[in-house]
């Protein structure tokens, strides 16, 4: 730890009127409180004094936006997601995060809050964002691989062989034969019966008379 920088940076933080401008003594302790230790935090990683003079800045810089938005939402209801907003970013630029999932469920609980709730509350969600994601990305590994289900193996039906059957073919029955009509007989010939003439009769024997 570099008690230099340390101290420094927690000079300036109670120095600065911005940081409680919006909050009654004893709501504006528990925030720089909090302030303190996470400056202390920072110290212990030694960092060259140009960037940790940044990082310091930059933290001070979100407890100025955690200052406003606790100390007004009450009475600037419309400026809520400005002010969730503007908190947001700056605990991106200072290193840490703020799920928006998070932000969303403080703003529907906020109107029943003290300060002291809520600044107690908007602290408790800000997580270091090396920390946020080192867990994210442990989680991504452990998940398991996906792998599509292999399909199931069809199922074949146990068919029963038949047994072969020849077929007989019937020979095809020739059409009925058309009825055969025999032909009427002609119409038999009449020959005319014609007298017999003189001629032709046969000689009668003469017969006497009573004169002779």
């Amino acid at each position: 730890m570099t008690n230099a920088q340390a101290e420094r940076a927690i000079n300036q933080l109670y120095e600065s009127d911005t940081l409680r401008s919006e909050l009654r003594d004893e709501e504006a302790s528990l925030l720089l409180s909090w302030g303190e230790t996470r400056l202390s935090e920072l110290a212990d990683r030694n960092l060259p004094d140009d960037q940790f003079d940044d990082l310091s800045n930059k933290f001070r810089a979100l407890l100025v936006a955690i200052n406003i938005c606790v100390g007004k939402r009450k009475t600037s209801p419309s400026q809520h997601l400005p002010m969730m907003a503007c908190i947001s970013r700056a605990a991106d630029a200072a290193g840490y995060a703020l799920h928006p999932d998070d932000q969303t469920t403080f703003l529907k609980h906020q109107s029943v809050m003290s300060n002291q709730d809520a600044i107690s509350e908007l602290l408790g969600l800000l997580k270091p964002a090396e920390i946020v994601q080192a867990t994210s990305q442990t989680i991504a590994e452990a998940a398991p691989e996906i792998v599509a289900p292999e399909p199931p193996p069809a199922v074949v039906e146990n068919v029963t062989p038949q047994p072969e059957v020849n077929t007989i073919v019937e020979p095809t029955q020739p059409e009925a034969a058309a009825e055969v009509i025999a032909p009427e007989p002609p119409p038999a010939v009449v020959e005319s019966a014609q007298p017999p003439q003189p001629e032709e009769l046969p000689e009668q024997p003469h017969q006497p008379t009573k004169e002779e």
